[in-house]
């Protein structure tokens, strides 16, 4: 990876882009931990919805828009890359687009995340606080309640010590999901 990163920015500046490029880097899951604990100190792998499942460092570059060496803990999701790049070329995201643009200093905070995942014996799902306070994660029908305000690699389950957060962020995660499976549609009598 940073060997190819390398050769893309190379190419930036032989082609003298590199100042007028953003440039993105990030990963949509943690690490497999197969050879090494690549996650750590995050509790947990790649296909796992916790921290070191889903807990992935991200990095942005535009020299002249993004200050140097500026390192953040904001909350941020992948729905946030496509209005970052659309208000970068000026272009104008759809109405009800998920996200915010990384690059909006007024941008509101990052809304409640919500995982889910399903195969031919269950239906798996994760929730993530808005405040980053709460990760709450039922996966084969194991509750997993992780306090990352007190622990923040997530490896200590509290699902018995708080039984009104689990209750909250399942009916949380039940009402988003009817909402977002709603699908708009048109049709015609014939």
């Amino acid at each position: 990876l940073d060997f190819s990163i390398g050769e893309v920015m190379k190419a930036l500046e032989r082609n003298g882009q590199a100042d007028n490029t953003l440039v993105i880097v990030l990963s949509d899951n943690g690490g497999t931990n197969a050879d090494t604990d690549n996650n750590y100190p995050f509790y947990g792998k790649k296909t796992e919805f916790l921290e070191g499942g889903l807990r992935t460092p991200m990095f942005m570059r535009w020299p002249g828009h993004i200050a140097p060496n500026l390192v953040s803990n904001e909350i941020v999701s992948l729905y946030d890359i496509f209005p970052t790049i659309a208000q970068a070329s000026a272009a104008t995201p759809p109405s009800r687009l998920i996200g915010r643009s990384l690059l909006d200093a007024e941008r509101a905070h990052s809304p409640q995340l919500y995982w889910e995942y399903s195969d031919s014996e269950m239906h798996n799902y994760s929730v993530l606080s808005a405040d980053g306070h709460w990760r709450f994660t039922n996966h084969y029908g194991g509750l997993t309640l992780n306090d990352l305000a007190v622990d923040p690699t997530g490896k200590d389950n509290v699902v018995e010590s708080h039984p009104e957060i689990v209750t909250k962020l399942t009916n949380d995660y039940l009402q988003w999901r009817k909402t977002a499976r709603q699908v708009e549609f048109t049709y015609e009598l014939l």
